[in-house]
């Protein structure tokens, strides 16, 4: 299809951000305010403005191409007004799909043909206390849409950590965790001073599809 549609796009939709809400709400009106702080370095949204684009996302979310959402009233058909789009229990859930039938850019960026090879990415995060309120779960299901039988592959998730200031980052890992992280290197930093964070990223789970034990 005509990738430049706008139907295609990175979705994003809130939990607590409906269609029946107001950016006034008081809830709302918090939660846009300090989604508008967090974008303010690459954008300028208000909160009317981002109330829009998540209500917008939730009404045009698209179902029918893969996007994950909660059937509330189990006739497996989306309906904005009584149906929750997104990942049962997360607080937001972004979601894009993608292919590599362009050959200009397959050809720009690995060097190869198109094989046909379509990805829906999720991305989803839950609002709570602790460590699970830190946490980003990034989810990848991969199609092949070839027609043509593709007999091994290898699949990497590659990441450019920026812990605030990226010139005095340090990288590491947890072998026994299969946990790489990465963090400041010096006791403060130009972004966070002294409370510097640290961030790290584990494989929760690998392909799902039945394979061999030597795969």
């Amino acid at each position: 299809d005509n990738p430049t549609l706008a139907r295609y796009r990175v979705y994003s939709v809130r939990h607590a951000v409906t269609p029946s809400t107001s950016p006034m709400d008081p809830r709302v009106h918090t939660l846009l305010a300090r989604d508008s702080t967090l974008l303010a370095p690459y954008e300028s949204p208000t909160s009317s403005m981002l109330h829009a684009r998540y209500v917008a996302d939730w009404m045009d979310w698209p179902v029918a191409d893969g996007a994950p959402y909660q059937d509330v009233d189990g006739n497996k058909m989306f309906d904005p007004l009584v149906d929750v789009p997104g990942v049962r229990g997360a607080e937001q859930t972004i979601w894009y799909v993608g292919n590599d039938m362009n050959a200009s850019l397959t050809a720009s960026v690995a060097g190869s043909a198109p094989i046909g090879i379509e990805m829906q990415k999720t991305l989803y995060g839950a609002s709570a206390s602790g460590a699970l309120g830190a946490c980003i779960v990034s989810s990848t299901k991969i199609i092949n849409k070839s027609g043509a039988r593709i007999d091994s592959m290898y699949i990497a998730h590659w990441t450019d950590p920026d812990v605030g200031d990226p010139g005095d980052d340090q990288i590491g890992c947890d072998t026994l965790l299969g946990l790489g992280y990465a963090y400041n290197g010096n006791p403060s930093d130009e972004t966070y001073g002294t409370a510097v964070p640290a961030v790290g990223q584990i494989l929760l789970q690998g392909p799902i599809v039945a394979g061999s034990p030597i795969d």
